[in-house]
């Protein structure tokens, strides 16, 4: 859910899917890069066989959050502790 008028008005986003993402992940933060992209950045539990490894996993959109797509792990990333929720600035 999102605002782009300083909360007069909200509107659902699009949904992030791809590889492993219904092993759960969750807990996401997004941020506008300096392009117009956004960048989803959300915890995965590592504990689920065949998911990814430990590091965070990001998705981006080119349409305000319409779509999201390329969902990548982040292994410069790791999560921290496990259990811990994770932010981007």
């Amino acid at each position: 859910i999102y605002s782009d008028d300083h909360g007069q008005s909200w509107h659902m986003g699009g949904t992030v899917t791809g590889q492993h993402m219904e092993n759960w992940a969750g807990e996401d933060a997004v941020a506008e890069m300096d392009d117009g992209h956004l960048i989803m950045s959300f915890r995965h539990s590592c504990r689920f066989p065949g998911s990814w490894g430990c590091g965070r996993l990001q998705a981006y959109s080119a349409d305000g959050g319409k779509t999201w797509e390329n969902v990548t792990e982040a292994k410069q990333l790791p999560e921290p502790i496990e259990g811990c929720e994770g932010c981007i600035l």
